[in-house]
């Protein structure tokens, strides 16, 4: 089926012309829908024209938030070459990789790197543009604002193959070593885009205000920024990743919606400019968490209310998977196992739990998660590694395990790669770590299997706790006493000052952070 951006940001125009549709906090730069559809025609047309960009071209972003959204879908869609998102938070060694692999020519970087990254991206044969005036010292780089001098405001007009063009790309997993790069074409970003309207309660109808915290090229930017702007809202970027600041722009943008991982907002509780009565306009706050954890969930309900709706996502697929919508988490409050769950599977999309047959299971019944939806990645770029995401007749095998119960509900246990048999038996770490840190005084867990005796594998858990806490290894023996089998207590806990960096294993599906 073919589609053109340019014809469908025109219909945003007359619809929404005048409406404020991106706001950058720290720039104090403001576009209406009418002055960003036409900035977003001057960067694709002086993209093709001065740097030279067509079909099959790869060009990649190290920016921050605010640069970031202005090359964002509704601009890159526009055009005929391919965006690979990346952002200034990544560390150099990643960002050379994903360069080497998506084969890019063009970088636009934030000009207070190009000290650290001039040297590598000229080695690697980029043409290098900084988004703000470029140092001394650098005569080569291009400035992003002077090439736009003089730039065609007019449609590019340009019509794609909705299933068949890749228009952008993105590494499988920024966290993991995995050098997949995952591909999508107009049809992913757009069916990611429906998929939000199937989203339960609180979460039908996309924030008329959308704050963006934390690297926009990740979930965020697939997440919200077209379902955003196809609604009318308007998308307001933080490039300070802080919770204080984030607190302050809540208040003085009157932001009605915003999306962080559970991990970070639990750090709301201990901070003095977080305090509903300040955010009148916040409708929800959107969280992840795949890993079961529920930790400083309650706390977070007591004091905010019912905002929150949890979101399962991930690279994978360009869209929501499943929400747990704000009444669920009133509703089944007092039953952890439910606000375990990563929500409702969302209508539109094929969820099945598979055993090793590759045949579906019953409901209940714990086997490999396979999801299918038009929003599905369209392949990888690198498929020869091992690690890659596997696809097949559509969908896209998790390589987690997981189950659906009668009520649709959705259960990720763990990696099917990270899953150990201790005594003839499956367990799980994800969900032993998720046991060890529903104690009030562990920040974090970390399980995994030793050699015991006669070879058989023995779970060892390492165990931070939170500052100035203090907790004997037996009381939290007691404590997964009430809440796990025999077989899924490690034999070992050690309290540890900290996690080896090494010893992440990152989240259950995809990017989901």
């Amino acid at each position: 089926m073919p589609i053109n951006f340019s014809t469908l940001s025109e219909g945003l125009v007359r619809n929404f012309g005048e409406a404020p549709c991106l706001v950058h906090v720290e720039r104090q730069r403001r576009y209406t829908f009418r002055e960003f559809h036409v900035l977003g025609n001057r960067i694709v047309n002086m993209m093709r024209t001065r740097l030279g960009l067509q079909r099959g071209d790869v060009w990649l972003t190290i920016l921050h938030n605010d640069n970031l959204s202005l090359l964002g879908p509704l601009t890159a869609l526009k055009g005929d070459s391919c965006a690979c998102y990346g952002h200034a938070s990544d560390a150099l060694p990643q960002q050379a990789r994903q360069i080497a692999l998506v084969n890019s020519r063009v970088v636009f970087i934030e000009a207070e790197l190009l000290p650290t990254h001039y040297a590598l991206l000229s080695e690697l044969n980029q043409t290098i543009v900084s988004m703000d005036p470029v140092p001394t010292g650098f005569p080569d780089v291009l400035h992003f604002w002077d090439l736009l001098e003089g730039a065609s405001e007019a449609n590019p007009d340009i019509t794609h193959d909705a299933g068949q063009d890749i228009l952008s790309l993105r590494m499988a997993c920024e966290s993991c070593a995995t050098d997949a790069v995952l591909q999508y074409s107009a049809q992913t970003w757009m069916a990611g885009t429906a998929l939000h309207s199937a989203m339960p309660g609180s979460a039908s109808a996309a924030p008329e205000r959308f704050l963006h915290l934390g690297p926009f090229a990740r979930d965020s930017l697939a997440l919200w920024c077209l379902p955003v702007m196809f609604r009318g809202g308007c998308q307001v970027t933080l490039n300070a990743q802080e919770l204080a600041p984030w607190c302050q722009v809540l208040a003085q943008e009157r932001i009605t919606g915003s999306y962080l991982p559970l991990s970070v907002l639990r750090h709301l509780l201990q901070l003095g400019e977080a305090k509903r009565r300040d955010w009148p306009a916040l409708g929800a706050v959107y969280y992840s968490e795949s890993r079961g954890r529920t930790d400083g969930l309650a706390e977070l309900l007591q004091r905010f209310g019912p905002l929150f709706v949890k979101v399962l996502a991930s690279a994978e697929h360009c869209a929501p998977i499943a929400c747990l919508a704000a009444p669920d988490h009133l509703e089944r409050y007092g039953q952890p196992a439910r606000l375990t769950s990563a929500g409702r599977v969302l209508a539109g999309i094929e969820a099945l739990v598979v055993g090793p047959d590759a045949q579906p299971l019953p409901a209940g019944q714990i086997g490999e998660l396979w999801l299918r939806s038009h929003a599905v990645a369209a392949g990888c770029l690198q498929a020869a590694t091992t690690q890659a995401p596997s696809f097949e007749a559509g969908f896209w095998k998790s390589g987690c395990y997981a189950r659906l119960d009668a009520a649709g509900y959705l259960y990720l246990l763990d990696r099917m790669n990270n899953t150990l048999e201790c005594n003839g038996q499956r367990v799980y770490p994800a969900q032993v770590e998720a046991a060890l840190c529903s104690h009030p005084q562990v920040a974090q867990a970390l399980v995994r299997g030793a050699p015991g005796e006669d070879a058989i594998t023995e779970l060892v858990a390492e165990v931070v706790l939170h500052k100035g806490a203090s907790l004997a290894a037996e009381a939290l023996q007691a404590h997964l006493a009430e809440r796990l089998a025999p077989h899924e207590r490690p034999t070992r806990i050690t309290l540890v000052a900290g996690l080896a960096a090494a010893a992440h294993r990152g989240t259950l599906l995809g990017n989901t952070r």
